[in-house]
């Protein structure tokens, strides 16, 4: 009896230092995993951040690059803006020297207008018959290649420049060509005046500079390059008023138009307005 009374008390005492064993062992093993979970999460970071800084590193130079390209178009726009202008300028120039005078898109009627303008025309309600004047320009200066195939013009001894055929054809072709033009209207007499109006005051310029004939027509031609070369800065100006900041924009706008492919700009024509 004794015996058992002390093996209960000792299993008493033991007891407690069993549970204080088993609860402190549960602390460090929770405290353990604590520890461990954390230094994962700390390792998923650092492998995240290292990840974002690596790439971020990769698109700094494209950053860098593209800030570049926008800090030069900012500081030189305008002055890439006026290189396309001149660009322009010489390309309507280049063309319109380059083709025949009064071409097949009513260049002829055009050109009297504005004639007909220089000298004090006013608009009124008939279509007015086509000057003697223009008749003899027409006649001797026209190009009927725009009109008539290689072949067809062979055959009928119109191949070449009026000037440049013997005599009696000379006389016959001018007559033939003379008495067409006098019996054709003016068809673009009573079109809005603006453009024959600035194209008249050209006109008077061309004459006090000592031009005459093929010469003035060409010359009126040219006023179309000083338009467009004028459509294409104003085009740069507005683009830089609606998007400021936006200097590729800025830039791009005036190099397309520099290069648009149009020949309306190549002959007397005020279907250019229109754009």
């Amino acid at each position: 009896m004794a015996s058992k009374a002390k093996s209960a008390a000792g299993g008493d005492i033991l007891n407690p230092q069993l549970q204080c064993t088993n609860s402190m062992q549960s602390q460090v093993a929770r405290e353990l995993k604590r520890r461990a979970m954390f230094g994962a999460e700390e390792n998923r970071e650092s492998r995240s951040g290292s990840a974002m800084s690596e790439k971020a590193t990769a698109d700094l130079p494209m950053a860098s690059n593209a800030e570049r390209t926008d800090g030069f178009l900012g500081k030189w726009k305008s002055w890439i803006a006026a290189g396309c202008c001149c660009f322009a300028v010489l390309r309507v120039l280049a063309f319109a020297a380059a083709f025949p005078v009064f071409n097949s898109v009513d260049e002829p009627q055009h050109y009297e207008t504005v004639y007909k303008y220089a000298h004090g025309y006013l608009p009124g309600p008939n279509l007015p018959m086509s000057d003697p004047e223009m008749d003899r320009v027409f006649a001797l200066y026209g190009s009927p290649e725009y009109f008539s195939s290689g072949e067809r013009l062979r055959s009928l001894q119109m191949d070449v420049p009026i000037g440049k055929l013997s005599s009696e054809l000379k006389d016959s072709q001018y007559q033939k060509n003379f008495k067409f033009w006098s019996s054709q209207p003016d068809m673009e007499a009573q079109s809005p005046p603006a453009y024959y109006l600035v194209a008249a005051g050209w006109y008077k310029l061309g004459e006090l500079l000592g031009a005459r004939d093929w010469q003035l027509a060409y010359w009126v031609r040219f006023l179309n390059a000083l338009f467009y070369g004028a459509f294409v800065w104003v085009a740069y100006l507005f683009v830089k008023r609606i998007y400021p900041q936006r200097a590729f924009l800025c830039v791009a706008v005036p190099m397309l138009l520099a290069v648009f492919p149009q020949d309306v700009f190549y002959g007397m024509n005020r279907s250019w307005a229109d754009f």
